[in-house]
């Protein structure tokens, strides 16, 4: 495991400036808000996770509507059943 762990320590190193721009573009969008002014903002932000996860080869990607904020869904399981699973949670 150490290999692997280093190879993506090393990977995340040189891919860094790719990662930083991708983070800038998803906070630059006003996402964060109750203001029902930012819905548009909200599901921009939605459709910008929805392209990254289909941009990994996620499968099953989808979008669910809730009475506020929009839940991303995406499913990447080519690590084998071994491997931990991440799961990314926001209270409502």
């Amino acid at each position: 495991m150490p290999l692997l762990r280093d190879r993506a320590i090393q990977y995340a190193h040189e891919n860094r400036s790719l990662f930083l721009n991708e983070l800038k573009k998803l906070v630059s969008i006003p996402s964060v808000s109750t203001e029902p002014a930012h819905i548009p903002d909200m599901q921009q932000a939605a459709q910008f996770l929805v392209a990254t996860l289909k941009s990994l080869n996620a499968e099953k990607v989808q979008v669910f509507s809730t009475p506020g904020h929009p839940i991303v869904y995406g499913e990447i399981c080519t690590a084998g059943t071994q491997a931990p699973m991440v799961l990314v949670l926001r209270p409502l």
